[in-house]
């Protein structure tokens, strides 16, 4: 009787492990359908919306039960709340599982007190013939804090209307800041200056003194105050010696500097002439003072005769080539 009965137990058991291995599965593959709260969520809109907080909400993805917190700013909410109003809202499978808050950011684009002066800048040079934004300093009659815009808007902060000046830089602007569906105005007053941007010293430089690249620094300066001083590149002066004394901070210009002087007036210095398979030296005195390539007369020490030569180095000068100047360093020779 037992061993009729022991294939007909074994085939009950098989199916019993089926159907438990079968439950098994549905269930994983319903908890990995099931609605996930969320700890942290980071939104772009007005309101948090079901999706928002639970992965896998399903249908229920797009229904709004929160409003968000003021852009850019944190907010947070109890899990049980979140639930509760997940749950109002159809999605009956909401659990907290172990969130016991939720913390939600409200995205946004900063508008700082540097971008407004670029807007307002950009407006003001609009209305000035020839001005450049850059050329521009804007300062406000008091202070502007840091705002907040939509992350989705194109033009987070525009001019709405302005009044501005000349005469005597005053300008008058309402600002308004894209908060996604309204706006938040501001009425700034405050002052524009044109500047340029010259080149100051950072040391004292003596008369003759060679510029080197660590004795020049850039800075704006209003343009009245810069009077007539042209702009000038750090390449244009290094490498020059200043014609007179100069003080630091003041701005420079090109007529401030020229060539070094190679040669001074009075000085001894060698003269050179080359030429096709000869080179022929002499001792001179300098009757001229000058920079490199600058010609200058020079007698030769020994013969007395006066010579055009070029400076081309210091103390040193190339004779021209011409007859007289060759004959007057060869009567030199022993």
């Amino acid at each position: 009787m037992m061993s009729r009965a022991a294939p007909f137990i074994r085939r009950i058991a098989a199916g019993l492990i089926l159907s438990i291995v079968a439950l098994s599965v549905n269930v994983a593959h319903g908890a990995d359908k099931a609605p996930i709260l969320r700890g942290e969520v980071v939104v772009a809109g007005g309101v948090v919306t079901i999706g928002d907080l639970f992965g896998n909400a399903g249908e229920h993805s797009d229904k709004p039960i929160f409003r968000s917190p003021d852009l850019g700013t944190t907010a947070s909410v109890a899990a049980w709340r979140v639930v509760a109003e997940a749950r109002s809202a159809g999605l009956l499978s909401a659990r907290a599982g172990s969130i016991v808050d939720v913390v939600v950011t409200h995205a946004a684009k900063e508008v700082s007190s540097d971008e407004v002066v670029r807007v307002i800048a950009a407006d003001i040079a609009g209305q000035i013939p020839g001005v450049d934004p850059s050329d521009l300093l804007v300062t406000f009659d008091q202070a502007i804090d840091t705002r907040f815009a939509d992350r989705k808007s194109a033009t987070p902060v525009r001019i709405v209307g302005s009044t501005m000046l000349a005469g005597n830089g005053r300008f008058e602007t309402m600002i308004a800041i894209d908060k996604g569906g309204s706006d938040e105005r501001l009425r700034i007053r405050g002052v524009f200056t044109e500047t340029m941007r010259v080149l100051i010293l950072v040391r004292p430089i003596a008369r003759g003194e060679i510029i080197k690249a660590e004795d020049l620094s850039q800075e704006r300066m209003p343009k009245r105050q810069a009077g007539a001083v042209r702009a000038v590149e750090p390449d244009d002066l290094i490498g020059l010696a200043a014609r007179r004394p100069l003080r630091p901070g003041q701005p420079l210009a090109a007529a401030d500097f020229g060539r070094p002087i190679l040669v001074n007036r009075g000085e001894t210095v060698t003269m050179t002439y080359e030429g096709p398979g000869l080179v022929l030296t002499a001792r001179g005195l300098a009757l001229e003072q000058g920079a490199r390539g600058v010609p200058i007369t020079v007698m030769n020490q020994q013969s007395k005769r006066v010579v055009q030569a070029v400076i081309s180095g210091p103390g040193r000068v190339t004779i021209q080539s011409n007859v007289t100047s060759i004959a007057s360093l060869q009567k030199d020779k022993p």
